[in-house]
């Protein structure tokens, strides 16, 4: 009787088991689903970039090698890295310091300023962008003619098409929205 009950008992630890991963089957497939979405497309274009000719003509990086011999590319890819290196190196501990205080004080209309971040994120880049331009441009922004006018400086002082001015073109569209979003929730919850 002893043998037959813990025969049973390991039946049913086996057949709980099995309701568990019948649980999580469906987000598996999802899983799956979605790494097929996202992946296949990037496999395409890296098997495609690879058959650069005909069907009688091999794979090979050719296509890689004309792509990089083109003059300006390397320093467009650097260019583009340190300007991520420091969006992120500046957008980082200032979203930590922003969602730390909103999550961890009781700082005044701290909710509003939260709902500020969630509103900034869902604003298209290009209109912001496109804000920014209208107020910062070197030409006809209106910061740069406001203050040559009153004769606080000689030549406009701020650039958007500058280094720094694309630096803070991402700073303001998602860089520290995204992470103040991300990290507030964490920081109420310690």
């Amino acid at each position: 009787v002893a043998a037959r009950d813990a025969g049973h008992e390991r039946l049913a630890r086996i057949a709980r088991s099995w309701r568990a991963a019948a649980g999580q089957f469906p987000i598996a497939v999802l899983v799956l689903v979605l790494g097929f979405l996202v992946l296949y497309p990037i496999g395409a274009v890296v098997l495609n970039s690879l058959l650069t000719g005909g069907a009688d003509e091999a794979a090979g990086f050719s296509a890689w090698q004309e792509a990089f011999r083109e003059p300006g590319l390397v320093r467009a890819i650097t260019n583009t890295f340190k300007v991520q290196l420091v969006t992120q190196g500046i957008s980082l501990p200032v979203a930590i310091l922003i969602a730390w205080i909103l999550a961890r004080t009781d700082v005044p209309f701290g909710r509003t300023i939260e709902f500020g971040f969630w509103i900034m994120f869902f604003l298209p880049a290009l209109g912001v962008t496109t804000g920014w331009l209208l107020f910062f441009d070197a030409h006809f922004g209106l910061a740069n003619r406001w203050l040559t006018g009153l004769g606080i400086v000689d030549s406009a002082p701020f650039d958007m098409f500058s280094y720094w001015g694309i630096v803070f073109a991402h700073l303001t569209t998602y860089a520290v929205s995204v992470k103040v979003m991300l990290l507030t929730p964490a920081f109420r919850n310690l």
